[in-house]
């Protein structure tokens, strides 16, 4: 383009009379200016663009949705590691992997403290480590929370007899027994659990196998009788009582001044 021409086109696109100078400050202006307008699109573009999923190939970390390009030592891409997952987030049973570290409740994403990272957090105490839910130095795991790593959680961490009260091991029998935790008068402790040993008729126990009870102690009267009593040597044990032999009918004891007629059908008769 010559001199003439150009004046003529600094002109024109100015709409005053002007230089060629101006012209060319004018024009390069603009110039900038379209490339500054170029420039922020792009970036508009960019934050438009959607963020790659997992497995997908990236540059940047930017551009993975989990915010992780990983790139083998030497290459410029590498892959996206994870997957976009914040809370609140649309999903179904067939498209639950969207959730990344979250899961699918109710049609939505969830975080269930876990897994973290890719939108979710972590709660109860907990501390996002390497993308996993877990609880801090001296802290251990107890129902989704942290507690003390000396406490316990549930009565298996204590071991022997004992129960979990409040973080603490303590003896209760009327749960457990044994490791150290007895169990109250009148009861045994039979595979962990305290039983009533027919010696002592309180703490719930009664007596049985013909004790009775007297004075809250379980004793044989010689009334009754089982396994743990017997009768006296003209006795017999009917039915739980002590009747004189000579009275025994079978499965009944025949009533006083009575003897047993036949011990087959229980018939008793008057003494002669």
């Amino acid at each position: 383009m010559d001199d003439r021409r150009f004046d003529d086109l600094a002109r024109a696109l100015a709409g005053v009379p002007t230089t060629r100078r101006v012209g060319l400050r004018w024009l390069l202006g603009a110039a900038l200016g379209a490339l500054g307008g170029s420039a922020t699109a792009g970036r508009a573009a960019a934050q438009a663009t959607p963020c790659l999923g997992a497995a997908a190939r990236c540059k940047k970390p930017g551009q993975c949705c989990s915010g992780v390009c990983k790139k083998k030592r030497g290459k410029r891409t590498g892959k996206c590691v994870g997957d976009c997952a914040l809370a609140g987030k649309p999903c179904t049973a067939a498209t639950a992997t969207r959730c990344g570290n979250g899961r699918c409740q109710s049609d939505r994403c969830v975080c269930d403290n876990t897994r973290c990272g890719n939108g979710c957090g972590c709660t109860n105490g907990k501390e996002c480590q390497s993308g996993q839910c877990l609880c801090p130095s001296g802290q251990r795991e107890c129902n989704g929370g942290c507690i003390p790593a000396g406490s316990c959680c549930g009565d298996n961490d204590c071991g022997g007899g004992g129960v979990c009260r409040g973080g603490s091991c303590v003896c209760d029998p009327n749960v457990r027994c044994g490791g150290g935790c007895p169990c109250q008068s009148g009861k045994a402790c039979q595979g962990g659990q305290c039983v009533c040993d027919n010696t002592i008729c309180d703490n719930g126990c009664t007596c049985t196998n013909g004790k009775v009870c007297a004075n809250g102690v379980c004793v044989c009267d010689g009334t009754t009788c089982g396994a743990a009593c017997a009768c006296g040597d003209t006795q017999t044990c009917v039915d739980g009582t002590c009747c004189l032999t000579i009275r025994a009918c079978g499965a009944i004891c025949c009533p006083p001044r009575q003897t047993c007629a036949d011990p087959e059908t229980g018939t008793c008769e008057n003494l002669l």
